[in-house]
């Protein structure tokens, strides 16, 4: 049967096992907590929806650190995959060293690293993650067999996948591009409804559209100026993950250990031009010339005395409609 099928692979997490496997295991702990509708952590009341997955797909399953997903109508599926994982980065950045009020108070050192309180009262450093995955989406056959597997002893009927549209979904996922993106094939853009065809930027040199599904933070009821704010909760969270990236690698003497810390330094940098492309064309679908001017003004004084300044202001002009 076709369908419209996404591969997400948690970004940076082979890093994450050769840097602190306790805390790439956290991330496991997070995300399945995160799917686990009924689930009681703290941790996650008020983050997610209850209800995000309940009509946009035919499938979703979780396996270690990779999310199969499929559906009949990506009219529905695509702004409640933008929520999940907009509830991904919510669990990265709220009341950690990612936090906008972390930030500004300089509680951390380091945006990878907190202080925990263990039960017996002694302070403890651990590594901080965040759980941003990348994604590749196919239109094709998607099929599922049944398989007999054993958990904890017991015989259990699981599933596995296969299908030229589960196999070229993951092959898009692993196909070079950085960052937390969503790449899909152009089967999506032509199934799109008018009001999510703005979010689908054509890619050069081949037949992939990369889908800005950061939209989702903003609600298109209110004003542009009030809305605008919330991007203060993300980009800074963004910009200071690139910033001590940046900074590891640059004093890195060994040249091959120099790549790899470039390497995630490109992934975090696209994070930031994620949140700024899907910001600016949103805000001016939503709220024409005005809102772009708001959404450009803002973005421009949250980073202009940044690094990357100029290589950003180039790509916003290029946003800009």
């Amino acid at each position: 049967m076709k369908k419209y099928v996404i591969f997400l692979d948690i970004l940076g997490f082979t890093k994450y096992i050769e840097t602190d496997p306790a805390a790439a295991s956290q991330l496991l702990f997070d995300v399945s907590n995160l799917l686990n509708l009924q689930n009681n952590d703290n941790r996650f009341k008020g983050k997610i929806s209850s209800k995000f997955l309940t009509t946009g797909f035919s499938d979703f399953l979780l396996s270690s650190d990779s999310v199969i997903a499929s559906s009949n109508d990506i009219n529905i599926m695509l702004p409640q995959l933008s929520k999940f994982l907009k509830s991904c980065i919510n669990i990265s950045i709220e009341d950690t060293s990612f936090s906008h009020y972390a930030i500004a108070n300089s509680i951390y050192k380091s945006p990878v690293e907190m202080e925990l309180k263990d039960i017996d009262g002694k302070t403890r450093t651990v590594k901080n993650y965040p759980l941003l995955f990348r994604g590749g989406g196919y239109y094709g056959e998607f099929n599922s067999i049944k398989v007999n597997s054993l958990f904890q002893s017991n015989l259990m009927t699981t599933f596995n996948f296969y299908g030229n549209g589960f196999i070229k979904a993951y092959y898009i996922e692993r196909s070079g591009f950085k960052g937390p993106r969503l790449m899909l094939s152009e089967d999506f853009y032509l199934a799109a409804e008018q009001r999510l065809k703005h979010l689908f930027l054509k890619q050069p040199n081949d037949n992939l559209y990369e889908f800005l599904w950061f939209y989702i933070i903003y609600i298109e009821g209110n004003e542009a100026g009030d809305e605008i704010s919330k991007v203060n909760e993300y980009l800074p969270a963004a910009i200071r993950l690139w910033e001590h990236y940046n900074l590891e690698m640059r004093n890195e003497i060994d040249n091959e250990e120099k790549e790899k810390k470039k390497s995630v330094v490109i992934q975090y940098y696209e994070f930031i031009c994620l949140i700024i492309k899907s910001t600016i064309t949103h805000f001016h679908h939503i709220w024409k010339e005005d809102g772009q001017h708001i959404a450009i003004n803002y973005i421009d004084n949250l980073i202009k005395d940044k690094e990357f300044y100029p290589e950003v202001k180039v790509l916003i002009n290029e946003t800009r409609v």
